[in-house]
């Protein structure tokens, strides 16, 4: 054999051992999905819940708080227009938790103070239950392009200082 057969040889062997290790296995769907679901920060959204009017906006600050602003703008104008909370109750501020479910339902759970009955809850609870209906369309949260449910709070002064006692 002379040189050029022993460099010919040399590659050959060189390729033969290299293309082994090119034919792999492919990978495996459960093994990739599980990389993925493990990338995944769960207590994040990639895009928050929207209402049309925030649409114009491009930045995600910008929508999160025009939603916002409409948001508390619209509980007010519902839970204070004709309500009378100061005339059977001392409560003065609760906190409410909206929950936005992935197929755009809106609920409502009233957090309340430790000091308030259990009467006062009801009745405070039933007024606000009943007057926060009718809201616009909302857009659920996204995240990777599936609409999950999203949650947050937002607190509600009940009666209007000079009312309080």
């Amino acid at each position: 054999m002379g040189e050029k057969g022993k460099i010919f040889f040399l590659l050959i062997v060189t390729f033969f051992f290299n293309s082994c290790q090119l034919i792999k296995d492919p990978p495996v769907f459960e093994d990739l999905y599980e990389q993925e679901i493990k990338g995944i920060n769960w207590n994040d959204v990639d895009e928050l819940p929207l209402l049309e009017p925030c649409k114009i906006f491009k930045s995600k600050g910008l929508k999160q708080e025009c939603f916002f602003n409409i948001m508390n703008d619209s509980i007010y104008n519902k839970l204070l227009r004709k309500s009378s909370f100061y005339l059977f109750t001392k409560i003065d501020t609760v906190k409410l938790l909206v929950t936005i479910s992935a197929d755009s339902k809106i609920s409502f759970k009233t957090k309340f103070p430790s000091t308030a009955s259990e009467f006062e809850q009801r009745k405070v609870d039933s007024i606000i239950q009943s007057k926060l209906v009718n809201f616009p369309p909302i857009y659920p949260a996204t995240k990777r392009g599936i609409p999950v449910a999203s949650r947050f709070e937002i607190p509600v002064i009940l009666m209007p200082y000079k009312k309080r006692k």
